[in-house]
């Protein structure tokens, strides 16, 4: 930004030529409270915005990535800071804390049919948190014994107490999700995933703008 410059006149994408700014006009075009009737076009234009920004930022990234041999650590980061932005246009809201962090991640892991099979209960997430999530986006290294792998199950325990996680396994189904939550957000019964939807990249363009007070 120039030294002159207005805060205005800063265009702040959320996804390639798509800005704040597009997203404004965009929103007076959709339904308040989500439907999806006579609104059709707009929320599919909401749904590839969203899609754009996901494939663009994240998921092209991480293929370029992935077959380098020593990107393991790299790829399963990306992939964590992934799945809270997932989880943040699913809700509605950003994490503002470390409990509402680890709630997302609870979320997911319990709940999605990709990752459930793997983390059957609060402790195996609270695990992976810590020792993978934390460990890697604040000291890039994982803990406790887990082991980032390219073969086998998205998750494994050995019988020398290490964890062996499968970061392809791990990635695809994280795409799983994230296909089957676009599908979602085209359904007519899925008012309040649209609903979220919006709320989340309102917050998005607030966070973004210069003059964010919080």
């Amino acid at each position: 930004m120039t030294e002159n410059a207005k805060p205005d006149s800063v265009r702040i994408e959320i996804a390639p030529r798509f800005s704040c700014g597009d997203w404004r006009a965009l929103k007076e075009r959709l339904s308040d409270d989500g439907r999806w009737e006579s609104f059709e076009n707009p929320w599919k234009e909401a749904i590839r915005v969203i899609r754009s920004r996901i494939q663009e930022r994240f998921l092209n990234c991480i293929d370029s990535l992935s077959s380098l041999r020593y990107a393991g650590f790299t790829v399963l980061a990306i992939d964590c800071l992934l799945l809270e932005a997932i989880q943040a246009f699913k809700r509605g809201y950003h994490t503002k804390n470390p409990k509402e962090s680890r709630a997302a991640y609870k979320g997911m892991l319990m709940k999605s049919p990709h990752f459930a099979p793997f983390f059957a209960d609060e402790q195996s997430v609270d695990d992976f948190y810590t020792y993978v999530r934390n460990s890697l986006l604040h000291d890039g290294e994982t803990r406790k014994g887990y082991l980032v792998k390219t073969k086998g199950n998205l998750l494994e325990k050995m019988s020398n107490g290490s964890v062996l996680i499968n970061r392809r396994a791990f990635h695809h189904a994280l795409c799983q999700e994230f296909t089957g939550y676009l599908g979602q957000l085209s359904d007519p019964i899925e008012k309040r995933l649209r609903k979220n939807l919006a709320a989340a990249i309102d917050g998005l363009c607030e966070r973004s703008s210069v003059d964010w007070k919080n």
